[in-house]
């Protein structure tokens, strides 16, 4: 049974390596430039994560089955590897979630990535007469646009809003009931709405 244990300790070792080889060298490989011979494996990284959560679903049903189900081990270095085993694939699924190695450069593309998922941009022109302190004003009081990210290039007003709490049709239809013409801008031209 020696065997069998140590079999499962160099497979929960292999997947944790490999995992290792995919995610986390490859950020170092990012910053340094030292080891480019590993980015092919990022592709595959699923395939590694799901190769580390079998064995951590095994080597769990193992232990969970000696602790409360008076399943044996046939020696001390047979739990002991089982032990270990459990804590390196723990170790390489947190390692592979949380990603502890990311570049600057990675954070503030995780951010940028997370600011555009959730902001939309919209640019509109007004059409006719208006008083554009009042038009800020009531763009202002509709939740959810950003009051940093009001731009006034000519007549064309180019707002920033968190599609959370506004959509584009909300903030169309307040200011089409305050009494705004409106425009609708896109690369094509405008569309009048």
């Amino acid at each position: 049974m020696i065997l069998k244990s140590i079999s499962s300790l160099c497979v929960a070792l292999l997947i944790w390596f490999l995992h290792l080889g995919c995610c986390l060298i490859p950020l170092l490989a990012a910053t340094a430039g030292l080891f480019p011979s590993f980015a092919p494996l990022m592709p595959h990284k699923t395939v590694f994560t799901l190769l580390q959560l079998s064995v951590f679903i095994y080597i769990s049903i193992r232990l969970a089955r000696y602790y409360f189900w008076r399943a044996y081990f046939h020696s001390r270095l047979e739990k002991r590897s089982f032990q270990f085993g459990f804590l390196i694939a723990v170790a390489s699924l947190l390692m592979g979630y949380y990603e502890p190695l990311k570049t600057e450069e990675q954070r503030i593309a995780q951010q940028q990535f997370a600011f555009f998922k959730t902001h939309r941009n919209l640019q509109i022109r007004i059409l006719g007469d208006y008083d554009s302190v009042r038009l800020q004003e009531d763009i202002l009081l509709i939740k959810g646009v950003k009051t940093s990210r009001i731009q006034i290039p000519g007549s064309t007003y180019c707002l920033t809003f968190q599609s959370k709490l506004v959509s584009k049709a909300e903030i169309l239809f307040s200011l089409r009931q305050k009494g705004y013409k409106l425009a609708l801008q896109d690369e094509l031209g405008s569309t009048a709405l």
